[in-house]
Order: C-alpha cells, then sequence, then structure tokens
C-alpha cells in the first residue's frame, strides 16, 4: 500500500513539475516548446513507473533471502527493462519533436527519470536498513 501511494505522490510531483518547466519553457521559446516538454515529462514518468514494480520486487526479496542470486536477478533485470525502454521513449522522442526540441524533450525525460530513480532507491536503502537493525536486534 505504501509502494501505491508513493507511486501516485511520484506522478503528481511528475505531472507539476512538468507543467510548470513546460510554461516556463514556453514563455521564453514560444509556445511550440510546449508539446516535447510535455512528451518528455510522460516519457520521464512512464521511466520512473516502470522500475517501480522491480523495487518493490527487490524490497520483498532483500527482507526474506538477500543472500541468494534472487536479489541480484531482479536488480539487473530491472536495468534492462528500464535502458531498452528509455531507448525506445528517447527514439520516440526524435521521431516527434522538431529537431530544435529534442534535446529539451529528452532532458525533461531524463530529469523525471533520475528523481523516480533515486527515490526507488533510497525507498528500498530505508527498508533494507530497517530488515538489518530487526536482525541485528533478534541475534543481540
Amino acid at each position: 500500500m505504501k509502494a501505491v501511494l508513493a507511486g501516485l505522490a511520484g506522478l503528481v510531483i511528475c505531472a507539476v513539475s512538468t507543467m510548470v518547466t513546460a510554461q516556463i519553457l514556453s514563455n521564453a521559446w514560444g509556445e511550440e516548446a510546449r508539446f516535447p516538454i510535455y512528451a518528455g515529462g510522460i516519457a520521464g514518468t512512464v521511466l520512473g513507473l516502470a522500475g517501480l514494480p522491480f523495487c518493490v520486487v527487490l524490497a520483498y526479496i532483500g527482507t526474506r533471502d538477500r543472500e541468494g542470486p534472487a536479489f541480484w536477478k531482479w536488480w539487473g533485470i530491472g536495468i534492462l527493462v528500464r535502458l531498452a525502454l528509455l531507448a525506445a521513449l528517447s527514439k520516440g522522442l526524435n521521431a516527434y519533436c522538431a529537431p530544435q526540441y529534442r534535446t529539451p524533450a529528452s532532458m525533461m525525460m531524463m530529469a523525471l527519470y533520475l528523481a523516480g530513480l533515486f527515490s526507488e532507491m533510497g525507498w528500498l536503502a530505508t527498508v533494507l536498513v530497517k530488515t538489518d537493525q530487526a536482525a541485528t536486534k533478534k541475534k543481540a
């Protein structure tokens, strides 16, 4: 349930930051800059949300069997899925955005993707540290 709420909060943050960025850049560069920024924001949000299921699986595995290979297998699969999706979304942005706005669209995508990635890793680290602390208290 917490993961779902965190995902929804992330969606709201992504939407608001995309709208604010699109407004600022469209005021500076003209109305034609709005679509690429929105497209990049949507792509970054999709990338961030694509990693959420893998993060939840990693948290589940990490609290039960961190010594086995399953943790690193799921981590690797999650990274590969994100990289494949990143390539596909980058190609899509290049195909649908005007040449002068491809870089801003890609930067918007990467900004939101990295924000999502870092927040997922922070959440996962918190879960794993709490698990370690609980295991240490049981041993003592």
